[in-house]
Order: structure tokens, then C-alpha cells, then sequence
């Protein structure tokens, strides 16, 4: 299901709730997170991966959007069990590259609803941002 310019419902999903759900799996996920998808995508011009567990070489990522309560990856109370984070990389890009454009361009972010990036020093070659709610006129840097 496309949900976006440039995403479908998959890519924000795990395959297991997509198969119970369907389309439904739209419940779990907040619309203003893929509206900050769609903005970093309509920004950098490049392909952006969060999940691609569906496409034809059945990727390896699943667990980079929607966490549902018996999936085992990650912290129990994270923003994605709640359909408020994913995690993502673009093509092309470091994750230093994105992560230093995201802290550069703090304002424009924040106007894609982004609230909360996590420190690249505790990610792996990922950016993870999410859209919880701060009150605060910055973009907060967390730690896990």
C-alpha cells in the first residue's frame, strides 16, 4: 500500500504484523512520522532504506519502523513500539554525512517533525530519528 510519494506500508512495518494486518498495519504508525520520512527523502534526492524485508531480494531489515510488543529488538518501552521512530540509511550517504546535515539544518528538521536523533556514536551505519514529544526548541540527542 503506497502511503507516500515515494513509500509503501511495508517498508514501516515488520513482515509478520503486515501479514496479520495487511493494510490495517497502518494503524501502527504515526502519520506525521511518514510525512518525515517522505520530507528527508524529498530532501537528500536519493534512495532511503528503512525496511526492505518485502522487496524481490528480501532484505534484511524488518525492525527499522513499528516494533510490536513480542519483537525482541531494541528497548522495551523504544519510540518504535509506539509507530514513532525508524531507522534508516540512504544510499550514498554516510551516516556521519546525514547525521552532521541533520544538526546543521536543526530548524528545517524540526519542521518535518522531528524531535529526537540518536548519537551516531551508538549506531552502526544508521540514522535513527523519531517524533516524540520534547517541548524543547531543539533537536534532543539521546543515548540508548
Amino acid at each position: 500500500m503506497k502511503i507516500s510519494d515515494n513509500f509503501i506500508l511495508q517498508e514501516f512495518v515488520p513482515k509478520n504484523v503486515y501479514s496479520k494486518f495487511k493494510n490495517s498495519a497502518a494503524w501502527f504508525v504515526q502519520k506525521r512520522l511518514v510525512y518525515a520520512a517522505q520530507c528527508i527523502r524529498n530532501r537528500f534526492k536519493k534512495p532511503m532504506i528503512i525496511n526492505n524485508w518485502h522487496t524481490r531480494e528480501h532484505g534484511g531489515y524488518q525492525f527499522r519502523g513499528f516494533r510490536d510488543p513480542l519483537c525482541t529488538v531494541g528497548a522495551e518501552m523504544s519510540q518504535h513500539r509506539f509507530g514513532r521512530a525508524f531507522d534508516f540509511h540512504i544510499k550514498g550517504l554516510s551516516h556521519e554525512e546525514i547525521f552532521q546535515d541533520i544538526i546543521d539544518n536543526e530548524l528545517q528538521y524540526m519542521s518535518y517533525g522531528i524531535t529526537t536523533i540518536e548519537d551516531i556514536e551508538h549506531t552502526n551505519g544508521w540514522i535513527h530519528i523519531d517524533i516524540r514529544w520534547t517541548d524543547k526548541n531543539e533537536i534532543l540527542i539521546v543515548s540508548p
